[in-house]
């Protein structure tokens, strides 16, 4: 004999059930600094990538965290000098990094990062199609095309963020 819809679903039910009574998990932080490798203290950004690796903007370069190691990146291996400020994961994968002196994508091929002619970057913020980036001449967007300026011209962008309907929100120096 099959038992009935309604007893199948209160069974599911007090499964579900027995979770609801039971205490979130607390946060769990861990300190990462130059001591256990990190390029640098001074951190400017953070993003992830879709494999997990967690990659660091610090004043002396980018840093990728596995979890385990910390492996460093600087100007020797293509980042534009200076500060790093903005790290973004655009559509298709590729890591970008932004900062005083342009922007730079990281090519796992070659296990470096190739400069890219723009402005200063300060901000970066992952859409569905194209990652955007706030930078000294306004808003940039980065997607399979190029880079190209898409709005803001006179402003300085400082942050972006995008909504959940797809709009680019930026906070600009007016």
């Amino acid at each position: 004999m099959l038992p009935s819809f309604r007893a199948v679903l209160a069974l599911v039910l007090a499964a579900l059930a027995g979770g609801a009574d039971a205490q979130p998990r607390p946060l769990s932080f861990r300190s990462l600094t130059a001591a256990q490798g990190l390029g640098g203290d001074i951190v400017l950004a953070v993003a992830r990538d879709a494999e997990g690796f967690v990659w660091v903007g610090t004043a002396n370069g980018v840093s990728r965290y596995d979890g385990v190691r910390v492996r460093n990146w600087d100007e020797a291996d293509g980042l534009p000098p200076r500060y790093v400020r903005s790290l973004g994961v655009a559509p298709d994968g590729t890591l970008w990094a932004g900062g005083d002196a342009g922007l730079a994508r990281f090519d796992p091929d070659a296990d470096r990062f190739v400069p890219v002619p723009g402005p200063a970057t300060r901000a970066m913020a992952p859409a569905r199609e194209a990652l955007f980036a706030g930078s000294a001449s306004g808003v940039l967007r980065i997607d399979a095309r190029g880079v190209r300026r898409v709005g803001l011209a006179r402003d300085t962008v400082r942050a972006l963020a995008v909504m959940p309907g797809g709009a680019v929100v930026a906070a600009t120096n007016r």
